[in-house]
């Protein structure tokens, strides 16, 4: 099989190693089709899921977010109609709209928050105080990704400045990503 990228360092000619060994190149076609649907499923199934959660977590107190309902939808249908393809394109359109969501009300902002009050558990016990905050992914010991408004992020900055640093996400990330 002949691919129009070149192959991966190790890899020849895009052939994925062991299958030259399969019995015939029609079996060694199938376990690359198998291989394809499986990996499609599998990300347009965590796609669903995480656009489904954050729907479920922000839609009821941000109407805004009302504009990712009907893709949401779609990709949920075309998942289950095993069109992992038209799924993950309408999960795109629903990140678009959060997207646009995001820059209307900045209470649904990303945040990244770096430094020593990260790795030392003091941002965390400021975050469990305050429900505006929520920690979305921990991306390294001492650097978290947050869910807050610019207001709280300034607040924390400035309470916590000799050991954080805040900035805004400004790559959009899966949704509760």
């Amino acid at each position: 099989m002949q691919y129009a990228t070149p192959a991966p360092e190790g890899v020849s000619n895009g052939a994925i190693p062991g299958l030259a060994r399969a019995a015939s190149a029609q079996s060694a076609g199938i376990i690359e089709l198998q291989a394809s649907v499986g990996f499609l499923h599998d990300q347009a199934a965590a796609a669903v899921r995480r656009l489904y959660d954050y729907l479920e977590q922000h839609s009821r107190t941000h109407p805004e977010l009302d504009g990712c309902l009907t893709p949401a939808t779609d990709a949920s249908r075309a998942f289950e109609a095993a069109d992992y393809g038209r799924a993950l394109a309408e999960i795109h359109q629903a990140y678009r709209a959060v997207a646009a969501a995001r820059a209307a009300n900045p209470s649904l902002g990303r945040w990244l928050a770096q430094g020593a009050a990260v790795k030392s558990g003091r941002l965390a016990a400021e975050v469990a105080k305050d429900p505006t905050v929520r920690e979305l992914r921990r991306l390294a010991p001492d650097l978290v990704v947050l869910e807050m408004s610019a207001e709280r992020a300034a607040q924390l900055q400035a309470e916590l400045s000799d050991e954080l640093i805040v900035e805004n996400d400004a790559a959009l990330d899966p949704p509760g990503g």
